[in-house]
This record gives structure tokens, sequence and C-alpha cells, in this order.
């Protein structure tokens, strides 16, 4: 049983990175855009809305990873509640007197445990929002401190031809 708690644990710990390092990436990315629109004055500022574009393909791609993450974090997790508290204090009873024949059926037929929209749900509210702001804030600064005097917003937040 040891072993495979180190194994799982194993696991979840390399699915845990790979979402660290989408996040960095986002991270490095957002730094990149934002040194770069405002460096000098005359870079579109559109660059910003690109690079959200781009963040928000790095939170597609963070959701189906932590889709994997938390397959692996939900079977520690139900080893930890029913073996190891257990074992700790057996006064307190099994949590889930079925969870043998849960971790069974799990390892037979893995199946994710929460849904895409959940898992975007769930890294939009812990990683990925703060970064949009960011984004957000750093646009609305860029288009309405850098335009010379008298722009209208309109035509400061115009991409080509567009308004």
């Amino acid at each position: 049983m040891a072993h495979l708690y180190r194994g799982e644990i194993h696991r979840m710990k390399m699915w845990r990175e790979r979402l660290d390092r989408t996040s960095n990436w986002a991270v490095t990315l957002i730094a990149a855009i934002l040194t770069f629109a405002f460096s000098r004055a005359d870079h579109p500022h559109y660059i910003i809305l690109v690079g959200a574009v781009t963040v928000g393909i790095f939170l597609v791609i963070e959701a189906r990873r932590y889709r994997g993450y938390d397959m692996w974090r939900s079977r520690v997790r139900l080893l930890q509640r029913n073996v190891f508290a257990y074992a700790l204090d057996p006064s307190q009873g099994i949590e889930d007197p079925d969870w043998r024949a849960r971790l069974s059926r799990d390892y037979r037929e893995p199946r994710t445990k929460i849904s895409y929209e959940e898992a975007i749900a769930h890294r939009l509210r812990r990683v990925y929002l703060p970064l949009f702001t960011v984004l957000l804030a750093a646009w609305l600064v860029r288009v309405l401190v850098t335009p010379e005097a008298g722009t209208p917003l309109t035509d400061a937040a115009g991409v080509g031809g567009i308004p």
C-alpha cells in the first residue's frame, strides 16, 4: 500500500508541475507583452489584446491538464482519508466504507472527476482572473493615457480601420 501511495503522490506531483509550467508561461507572456507594449509610444495597443487571447489559450490548456491532475488528486485524497487517517485514529472510523471498491473501479476504468467547464472555472478563479485583470487594466491605461491629446476613445481604441 505504501508503494501505491508513493506512486500516486508522484503522478499527482507531475501533473501539478505541468499546471505550474502553464501558469508560468502565461505570466512570462504577460510580462513580455506589457514590456513591449509600454516600451515605446508607437507600439500598438492591440498587442495587449493579442496577449489576452493567448492567455485564454493557456487557460484552455491548463483546464485540460487540471482534469488530469484532479483524477490523481482524488485518488490520493481517497487513500489519505480512508487508510492513513484511520490508521492514525481508528476511533473516528472509516469515512467511506466503500472506498476499496471505488478505488478499484477507478483503476479499472479511469475517468475524469470534473467537467471541462468546472476545470476552466476553477483555474479562472485561482489563477487566470487576476492575469486577465492585469491585461485589461494595462490595455485601458495604454488606450486612455498614451494617445495624443484630444483623441476620442473610439479612435484611440481602434484597430486599423475598425473603431
